[in-house]
């Protein structure tokens, strides 16, 4: 069997500042021999909630000679930033700058693939309707390019409510959890905006909104609940 090289945490910096948190399996000799890639693009925290199953399925890709890239999106698991809703443009438009940054690393050959079922099959097929330089390809699973006739919320345009409150409720959960690293290096500076009681953790309803995932008191980050280094600077 051949022989996988983990990187547990790297960052992969934005161009506004933010920073998305990646793991890594490489396949073995990648970084003599660069390997194209395959980016899988998540709001299921990489570092515990999906820890196990990412293990399978990017271990799986590393041993068959093709790089595992695991991504928190912004807002979500380690990853700085809010997550404002579902599939918004921010959100592609930070696909684009990882698949570039992917593609731009020693161990990839400059040909990067997404994957990804449900959510990840969603953007999967919405980044690759833009073109971005380096993706190659896509597998998406569970998803459609027609949401209103076929998201499993707004099915034939009428919201699935049992769906939505149980699914949004259960993210909401998951998204108000700290990050599993020390607050020094998951945020510092760059933690998040503070943010008001007003914008409260039931004001996200499961899609397009402008409320965040994520809240706090007013001198507290909006990612992690804590007192906000970043508001004196």
């Amino acid at each position: 069997m051949s022989k996988v090289e983990i990187i547990d945490h790297e960052w992969i910096p934005l161009s506004d500042g933010t920073r998305l948190s990646a793991r890594i399996w490489l396949p073995e000799g990648a970084r003599e021999n660069p390997a194209p890639a395959i980016l899988e693009y998540l709001p299921y925290r990489k570092d515990d909630l999906c820890a196990e199953r990412d293990q399978g399925t990017h271990g799986g890709f590393a041993r068959h000679g093709y790089v595992g890239v695991r991504v928190d999106i912004r807002g979500t698991g380690d990853s700085e930033g809010v997550l404002r809703g579902e599939y918004l443009l921010q959100e592609q438009d930070d696909a684009v700058e990882a698949i570039a940054w992917i593609a731009d690393q020693e161990w990839c050959s400059g040909r990067v693939g997404m994957m990804g079922i449900s959510w990840g099959g969603f953007n999967s097929l919405q980044v690759a309707a833009r073109r971005p330089r380096g993706l190659a390809a896509v597998i998406s699973v569970c998803s459609t390019d027609d949401r209103y006739s076929d998201d499993v919320h707004y099915i034939g345009g009428c919201v699935n409510a049992w769906d939505a409150v149980l699914w949004s409720n259960s993210l909401t959960l998951f998204s108000a959890l700290p990050p599993t690293r020390p607050l020094s290096e998951t945020s510092g500076a760059r933690c998040g905006s503070p943010v008001s009681t007003r914008q409260s953790l039931t004001s996200w309803s499961g899609s397009n909104t402008s409320g965040a995932m994520s809240t706090g008191s007013t001198g507290r980050c909006a990612r992690t609940f804590r007192p906000c280094r970043c508001l004196s600077t």
